[in-house]
């Protein structure tokens, strides 16, 4: 009788010990290994004209980027130094023009600004395109 006993002492307490470490090792098992993609920066920075590789300014750019929910801010950026003044030839239409177009970008989403510098002669930007420029984050110079 006493060695029934122990057997029922060793069940009541061995039992939920191997029910736990099954449990946990069936837990284990059922895990799958899913790859995560890879994080993405929230802001997209794009820039000007041919760029090499560098995400563009362009109209397909700027719609893929307006509806990936991941990204909350872009931001078009333009350059211009003293080495690279290639706004200095605009006319003031040629301006207007690049206003609408930057305009248009801006329209699409609210999520897009813009920053970076435009060098233009001296007074070839009209006063609306130079206040609508500054406005919307760029920095205006002239030569």
């Amino acid at each position: 009788m006493k060695g029934t006993r122990n057997y029922i002492t060793l069940l009541k307490r061995a039992l939920p010990i191997a029910a736990f470490v099954g449990a946990r090792l069936m837990a284990a098992c059922e895990k799958t290994t899913e790859q995560k993609p890879a994080p993405i920066d929230p802001v997209k920075v794009l820039t000007f004209g041919n760029t090499m590789g560098i995400d563009s300014i362009s109209y397909d750019n700027v719609m893929k980027y307006a509806k990936d929910p991941r990204i909350t801010k872009i931001i078009y950026f333009n350059d211009s130094t003293d080495d690279n003044d290639n706004y200095t030839g605009y006319s003031t239409q040629s301006i207007s023009i690049m206003r609408k177009a930057l305009q248009e970008r801006l329209d699409y989403t609210s999520k897009a600004t813009g920053a970076g510098t435009f060098i233009f002669c001296r007074n070839k930007a009209s006063v609306q395109d130079s206040l609508w420029f500054v406005a919307n984050g760029w920095k205006i110079r002239t030569r």
